[in-house]
């Protein structure tokens, strides 16, 4: 069976026709396939991500934990407000339960900032070497945190064993401005 010319180009149109068919078919379900496989390899990895980031929940709830019981301590020793009474009560009985003579305890002007306050104190009294170390000792077991700047010792002229401190000190409070802000 002989074909004519004419039949031979019909069968290769047809032929053409039917590639075209079939390789505008193809070309979009290749293109869908890559995208999946693009997908498939997104949600690979962020799975993998997931599961990293889940190891390290225990972790982080501990540290949660640690830093609310570091919380508790700090809002405890810097109270919310100045409660300036009760401090300088404390201080004072801090002062006579060591024993120390000469008692001075000044405020300063206050520093004021949105979260955190402090007050300066000057301090100055008289005691042994023994009795100003346990005014520090009970300083820094007080339940309010006070901070030492600046700490100066000095000897009577009498040479009596009696020792003048003179110190500067930071007491520190929450602000309240963020409550009235809200």
């Amino acid at each position: 069976m002989k074909l004519d010319k004419q039949q031979l180009i019909f069968l290769g149109l047809i032929t053409a026709i039917l590639c075209g068919f079939g390789i505008f078919q193809y070309i979009p379900v290749i293109r869908q396939k890559h995208a999946i496989r693009d997908g498939m390899a997104q949600q690979d990895q962020l799975s993998e991500t997931i599961c990293s980031q889940s190891a390290l929940l225990p972790e982080l709830k501990h540290q949660v934990k640690q830093i609310q019981g570091e919380l508790i301590t700090f809002t405890k020793k810097v109270p919310q407000d100045r409660q300036f009474a009760q401090l300088w009560q404390q201080i004072a009985d801090v002062m006579n339960e060591c024993k120390l003579t000469d008692q001075l305890v000044q405020p300063g002007e206050e520093l004021k900032s949105d979260q955190l306050c402090s007050i300066p104190l000057t301090l100055e009294c008289r005691g042994s070497v023994e009795q100003l170390y346990a005014f520090f000792q009970a300083m820094e077991n007080m339940d309010r945190l006070v901070r030492f700047e600046e700490v100066k010792f000095e000897n009577d002229s009498d040479f009596n064993a009696v020792v003048k401190l003179n110190a500067k000190a930071n007491v520190y409070y929450q602000s309240d401005d963020e409550g009235k802000s809200s």
